[in-house]
């Protein structure tokens, strides 16, 4: 596995920090935000390296899946990272679909660690998606109710689109926008993104 290295010791720019309001902060989403980015580097330096393999481990998932050996490692950076935060209560993946402690406060947070998996030895894309809530469960839980959700995409570049509540922002407006992985941390490379009225798809595979 490959050894995470942080230059900077500081992932978030600081035009993602200055975005978050002083309550926000001050509960941990920048910091939970910050070891998600630690864990999505992680994912994205092994996916490159081999050091996740795409072998079939003999497993399956609770969906009745054939659990890969990226699956379950990437799973396992992921839980790492929310209770390395401090502020996550539970957690969920596709991989352990029920509530986890996570042995924090704050927050509750779903994820897939690695979806299109199947595709990584054709070398497509593949991409970590997160939903995170504030308080301490999942159960009946609505889209509207996050706070935060994040697309991570491990393809040429690693970027991630995030998105934020209004509840969470300095200007009390939502907020979406793109982060691409640097060597020394992340850079925000599109301030705002928006869904096109009319746009052309292409998805190979």
């Amino acid at each position: 596995m490959t050894e995470v290295v942080n230059k900077n010791d500081q992932e978030l720019p600081r035009e993602v920090i200055d975005m978050v309001n002083g309550s926000s902060a001050e509960g941990g989403l920048l910091k939970l935000l910050e070891n998600i980015l630690v864990a999505s580097r992680e994912i994205g330096d092994n996916l490159r390296s081999c050091g996740f393999s795409s072998n079939i481990i003999g497993t399956v998932n609770e969906f009745g899946d054939a659990q890969l050996d990226v699956d379950v490692k990437a799973d396992a950076v992921l839980f790492a990272a929310m209770e390395r935060s401090g502020v996550v209560h539970v957690a969920s993946s596709e991989e352990m679909p029920h509530e986890v402690s996570c042995h924090g406060n704050g927050y509750s947070v779903a994820f897939d660690p690695l979806d299109g998996s199947s595709v990584i030895d054709a070398n497509f894309a593949v991409g970590t998606i997160l939903g995170i809530w504030p308080g301490d469960t999942l159960s009946n839980r609505t889209g509207r109710e996050q706070v935060c959700s994040l697309v991570v995409q491990y393809g040429p570049r690693v970027t991630a689109a995030v998105a934020f509540n209004a509840q969470v922002t300095v200007t009390g407006e939502p907020i979406s926008f793109e982060i691409t992985m640097l060597s020394t941390g992340w850079m925000l490379s599109k301030p705002c993104l928006s869904i096109a009225s009319v746009a052309t798809t292409f998805a190979p595979g």
